[in-house]
């Protein structure tokens, strides 16, 4: 398959793709302003976390913490520069996803052209971006449920820029910054880590066999791996002057150190990766793979039918698209474009393999070898992103960074690499592309209407100023009223200087009143309890640093296999503990932890003294 920007392409005006991406990225913001976060679940943790970094507390030492150190002291840093409010990370935030789209969009123009590159980054936009397809707001871009992820695919994708210009000019200066890319991946999670470490290792493996990458090979090799070191030992230096060594050595390798193999004994990550049920999921990727091939192979005899038809040939085709275009949009229950994300290992493993054999067959054309490697690593990085969901890839949930590179290739394979293959074999392509495209769009359109539809329900304003967040209705989802509503009788007892512990998750209520958590541990949800050396070691530590406050919020737990919080086999022993020496001083909605209805239950140690703290 020869994938080239051929001058058939020039109709495409070279300000016509950033200016349309600019518009829908201003647009979807907009549209979905503020809506991004999760009250109660995970999200807090990004705002509190860096808020006691840049407190003074340090990371792995005062705050437990399974991940690197890259992004929590990067958002400190934020905190520090531009003040303590989800609006810095916001548009911090903002700038990455800027600054992504950017790196996507030269990505693909340089292989695949502008108008490829322009409709990749809209699929982008529209349906990993800003969106929300749960209950569970934070699996977007702007306020996500750990900033590693966010923070690694830009890194990542800037990396694959970095080679792209090892490639055009052998410099030694892009090669160090493919280097420090890889060191601070190495600062945020595995899983982000490995994959773009086997790209670049593929591509420097690839320049270097190529003729004119052989006498520079050792020296670039060398470059990368000591710029690749500098992050790595800055940051281990950092930490050893806040910490023991061995506790900044485990902090630095993160969560390497928490890849267990008892991790599938979680309900929660078989389900994840499609082990619950491994010979249905992958019945159903293959099957959807087939519905796939099949619209490709419609497209393709279109084009061999009418391939002789040249009068009025781009208007046959427009009218073509938009034919099954408006029949996706009247029946979008034709494809299940829920489950789309399930095929995107076979289609990310085929054109990886078609990619790099391009690369390996014109090895001895430098100016190719430049134009096809960047894809053909980010091929590579987006096989190996699936791996954590490799039997139940979804666009929903972890999609928004797992599964977005590989929708993304798959979207060129359709409106460009299928239309070029044609072009080269029949003489033209225009059909087939347009045919292709009308699914791409419907499926956008789909996914819009989706979140749409769980943001139109988010009119509840919750937190003051920078903080505010657009939540759910209370006849939705009555917890942001609730965690609002606690926020202000937590306000007016707990005096100056008291703590206050929110268990199993309900940091966001330490966030809004500014109030620490005494203790190093985060949250309680099973598989932070089992990190943190069991019940046991947290009910050390809350016996030595006692919370003069406890909130607990009701949180179910039946994804990883448990039942309420306080049950056997999770958080029994740290129940006990709080029932032991904290009495009840108030409570909204219903009792937590005893059916399925959502309720706060405040409790006060016998020591702490309640009174309205002093306006400040």
């Amino acid at each position: 398959m020869r994938i080239a920007v051929t001058e058939q392409e020039a109709w495409f005006p070279r300000l016509v793709g950033p200016l349309v991406i600019a518009g829908a990225f201003v647009a979807l913001a907009s549209w979905s302003w503020r809506k991004w976060p999760d009250v109660q679940i995970d999200f807090a943790s990004q705002l509190y976390i860096p808020w006691q970094l840049a407190s003074g507390k340090a990371l792995y030492l005062d705050l437990d913490y399974k991940d690197g150190p890259f992004s929590q002291y990067l958002n400190a840093l934020l905190f520090r520069l531009f003040g303590v409010s989800l609006r810095t990370l916001i548009w911090a935030n903002l700038a990455g996803l800027a600054a992504l789209c950017a790196l996507v969009y030269r990505l693909f123009a340089d292989t695949c052209g502008r108008f490829t590159a322009t409709c990749v980054v809209l699929v982008e936009l529209g349906v990993f971006s800003f969106s929300q397809y749960t209950g569970i707001g934070n699996y977007n871009y702007v306020c996500p449920y750990t900033h590693e992820q966010t923070h690694g695919i830009v890194l990542a994708a800037g990396m694959i820029a970095a080679l792209a210009a090892v490639a055009r000019s052998g410099g030694f200066r892009p090669a160090a910054l493919v280097g420090l890319a890889l060191g601070a991946l190495f600062l945020t999670k595995a899983e982000l880590f490995v994959p773009a470490a086997a790209a670049a290792g593929l591509g420097m493996c690839l320049l270097t066999w190529t003729p004119g990458g052989r006498g520079r090979g050792r020296a670039l090799w060398l470059t990368i791996g000591v710029a690749a070191l500098v992050p790595v030992l800055g940051m281990l230096g950092f930490l050893y002057l806040r910490m023991p060594w061995a506790l900044a050595f485990k902090g630095v390798a993160g969560n390497w150190f928490h890849l267990r193999g008892d991790i599938l004994e979680y309900r929660f990550y078989r389900v994840g990766v499609g082990f619950d049920d491994p010979v249905g999921n992958l019945v159903w990727s293959i099957e959807l793979l087939l519905g796939i091939a099949l619209a490709v192979t419609g497209a393709i005899l279109a084009t061999w039918c009418l391939r002789r038809v040249h009068r009025w040939r781009a208007l046959w085709a427009t009218a073509a698209g938009l034919a099954v275009l408006v029949g996706l949009l009247a029946a979008p229950d034709v494809v299940p474009w829920r489950q789309m994300g399930r095929p995107l290992p076979w289609t990310s493993a085929t054109a990886c393999l078609v990619l790099l054999g391009a690369v390996v067959r014109r090895r001895h054309d430098p100016p190719a070898v430049a134009r096809l490697l960047p894809l053909a690593l980010w091929s590579l990085l987006a096989l190996g992103l699936l791996g954590k969901v490799l039997l139940n890839v979804r666009i929903s949930h972890y999609g928004f960074v797992l599964a977005m590179p590989a929708t993304l290739l798959l979207v060129a394979t359709l409106v460009h690499g299928v239309p070029r293959l044609l072009e080269r074999r029949l003489g033209t392509g225009t059909l087939a592309r347009a045919l292709l495209l009308a699914p791409v769009i419907a499926g956008v359109v789909f996914f819009l209407r989706w979140s749409d539809a769980l943001y139109a329900r988010k009119t509840l304003p919750v937190g003051d100023g920078g903080d505010m967040i657009l939540a759910g209705d209370p006849e939705v989802d009555p917890r942001p009223a609730m965690l609002a509503l606690a926020a202000d009788r937590l306000r007016a007892r707990m005096p100056v200087g008291a703590t206050l512990l929110t268990a199993p998750e309900g940091l966001m209520l330490n966030y809004w009143l500014r109030r620490p958590n005494p203790t190093r541990h985060v949250y309680f949800v099973p598989w932070s309890i089992a990190y943190a050396g069991g019940e046991a070691a947290i009910v050390r530590d809350l016996t030595s640093h006692p919370p003069d406050f406890v909130v607990l919020t009701h949180r179910e737990a039946d994804e990883y296999g448990f039942g309420y919080f306080g049950s056997p086999g999770y958080g029994r022993e740290i129940m006990d503990w709080v029932r032991a020496r904290y009495r009840r001083v108030d409570r909204i909605g219903a009792e937590p932890f005893t059916d399925g209805r959502f309720g706060i239950l405040i409790l006060a140690s016998s020591g702490a003294t309640e009174g309205r703290r002093p306006q400040e």
